[in-house]
């Protein structure tokens, strides 16, 4: 009985050709302009497709390819002879989701028009184009040129978010109406004097940089975040009418204690706020219901700054120099983080802060702070600590549930620091020029209270500020006999021996299971395992008139990580020659 073949073919189908065309436009779109353009060559209808697609994106840097061939004037009018010859292939009438255009222009077109430009800007109006993002300044940031806005781009009806960048606009009493926009960014743009804004859907504004701008206006009943920075000089501002707004960002502004407050107090939605360089600012006392983060940044004329806010969750002041600023947080008991820089505070307004009261905080930074007084915090659910540059004596954190505490170690930072934080991870940043005596007795009072905690990583310049002189290593005590975990990095290139190093690492933690030396950007892993029992030993060279024996006593297994040839041998060599109970090295 003879076998027959049975021969089956597929039907090749084109899934991607059978999509609705919006679909396929929407796939297109996120491909750059120059790639979405080779689909025209896939079949006819990805042809047709292209001539109809609502997605433009024009931008000079990345299309032309020219930047390293021609000077930049050449570069510029083969970009615009470019897209003016697309567009002119373009189908008329076709919806546009959005159109892009970014060329950095030079001073040739400084307070211009140039009609290729006009054109395609025309082009976008005309196909009632929704997303408008206009940029003439590209990416040099060190513009030369404000090119004259053509007047249509305001009046138009179609545009729920525009941009704009680096433009002169006109007139100099701006007052812009619209009942489609609902996004609205204007930086490094002149020619304003007053911007008066009253626009029903409006939801995001941002103003930046522009030269000029004298007065702010925006009647926004929608509007929920509004962000302003003035860089060049004085503006004023009124947004009191902006009842959902959320979020409220002002930067570079004279703006006054009174208009802040009583602009504040009205937006009973408002949940942030971040003041920076605003140094009009004086004494603030800001009252709002939802505010749920607030950041003061070198607003150098501060003296006083009080809070009254149940749902505050961040509260962060930089002063941007040393001085006396009253600090009150009030009725804020859902607070979760609070971070003060170049603040000068009292050890009672830490201990008083930081305190059971705001039981939800979990997150506290001081950094580069004038801290009179030695302080002593307590707080159940504390999880992450900072105190970095601070001028301190003394101060001791009793927090069980830490997670992380960030330290530096030096001239003015604390002599002792206590903690009572079992399961933190410890970074300390040791800060001295000389490696003196006084400063290693320093250094191990500090390491004192840390051998409990889960990891101490040590991060220095030299090495040098680790290397205890022997004679201190016989009369002094290890202050890290509890340490499991020990990780140092070594900023600079060490000059000494790696086994030196060690040798002082493992006077500094005697029982160490993991220790870790980053040098170089490469790491190297020591990994020590123990023995249960000491065995007495009448010819102890060591550890004489010590409580407790070092780590030569018990030593039982060592493997090793990332050592070169010679670093390994020398290594291997002193822990052999001093390790009593040695049984077993690894390499890894």
């Amino acid at each position: 009985m003879g076998a027959t073949k049975r021969n089956t073919s597929m039907e090749k189908v084109d899934r991607l050709t059978e999509l609705p065309e919006s679909i396929i436009h929407h796939i297109i779109s996120f491909l750059p302009l120059t790639d979405a353009t080779k689909t025209t060559i896939l079949s006819s209808k990805f042809r047709s497709l292209w001539y109809s697609f609502p997605f433009i994106c024009f931008n000079e840097s990345r299309q032309t390819g020219m930047h390293r061939l021609h000077k930049r004037s050449k570069r510029i009018d083969i970009f615009l002879r470019y897209v003016h010859d697309f567009l002119r292939l373009r189908e008329p009438n076709v919806a546009l989701e959005r159109f892009t255009f970014r060329v950095g222009l030079d001073s040739e077109f400084h307070e211009k028009s140039d009609h290729r430009i006009d054109s395609a800007i025309g082009y976008a109006l005309e196909n009632h184009v929704k997303e408008l993002d206009l940029d003439v300044v590209g990416d040099d940031p060190h513009y030369i040129s404000y090119y004259r806005l053509p007047s249509a781009v305001f009046s138009a009806k179609s545009i729920a978010l525009l941009k704009l960048k680096g433009f002169l606009l006109e007139p100099q009493d701006l007052i812009l109406t619209s009942s489609f926009m609902e996004d609205l960014t204007i930086e490094r743009c002149s020619g304003m004097k007053t911007l008066q804004l009253s626009c029903d859907k409006l939801m995001h504004m941002n103003i930046k940089s522009c030269n000029g701008l004298e007065n702010i206006d925006v009647a926004a009943p929608n509007m929920l975040s509004f962000s302003f920075d003035g860089e060049l000089g004085f503006s004023e501002i009124t947004f009191s009418a902006c009842k959902s707004l959320k979020h409220l960002s002002l930067e570079n502004t004279q703006i006054s204690d009174a208009c802040l407050m009583c602009g504040v107090s009205r937006l009973l939605m408002l949940e942030t706020l971040k003041l920076r360089q605003c140094y009009s600012l004086e004494n603030l006392s800001l009252h709002s219901p939802q505010l749920k983060t607030i950041a003061v940044e070198r607003c150098l004329s501060v003296k006083k700054l009080e809070v009254v806010a149940p749902n505050l969750e961040s509260f962060v002041c930089n002063t941007g120099e040393y001085k006396k600023c009253i600090i009150k947080i009030e009725a804020c008991k859902l607070l979760r983080k609070i971070a003060l820089e170049k603040v000068e505070i009292t050890n009672q307004w830490i201990e008083s802060t930081v305190s059971d009261e705001l039981a939800l905080l979990e997150d506290v930074k001081l950094f580069d702070c004038n801290i009179r007084g030695d302080f002593k915090i307590c707080h159940e659910k504390l999880k992450s600590f900072q105190l970095l540059y601070c001028q301190v004596e003394e101060a001791e954190i009793d927090a069980r549930n830490l997670i992380s505490l960030v330290c530096s170690v030096g001239a003015l930072q604390p002599k002792r620091l206590a903690l009572h934080s079992p399961q933190a991870d410890v970074k300390l940043f040791l800060e001295s020029t000389d490696a003196t005596t006084n400063w290693f007795l320093r250094l191990r009072d500090v390491l004192a209270s840390m051998g409990h905690c889960r990891e101490l990583k040590l991060i220095c310049s030299s090495e040098k500020l680790l290397m205890v002189p022997e004679d201190l290593r016989e009369s002094l005590l290890s202050p890290l006999y509890d340490l499991k975990r020990l990780k140092v990095e070594i900023i600079n290139k060490p000059k000494g021996q790696l086994v030196d190093l060690i040798s002082s690492l493992l006077w500094l933690a005697p029982h160490p299971n993991f220790i870790s030396i980053l040098l170089d950007s490469r790491e190297k892993i020591l990994k020590l395992q123990y023995s249960v029992r000491l065995i007495p030993d009448e010819n102890q060279f060591c550890c004489q008139t010590m409580p407790i024996k070092c780590w030569r006593h018990y030593l039982k297994e060592l493997t090793m990580e990332n050592f070169e040839t010679s670093e390994r041998n020398s290594v291997l060599k002193y822990i052999t020659k001093n390790a009593m109970r040695l049984e077993a090295t690894y390499d890894q």
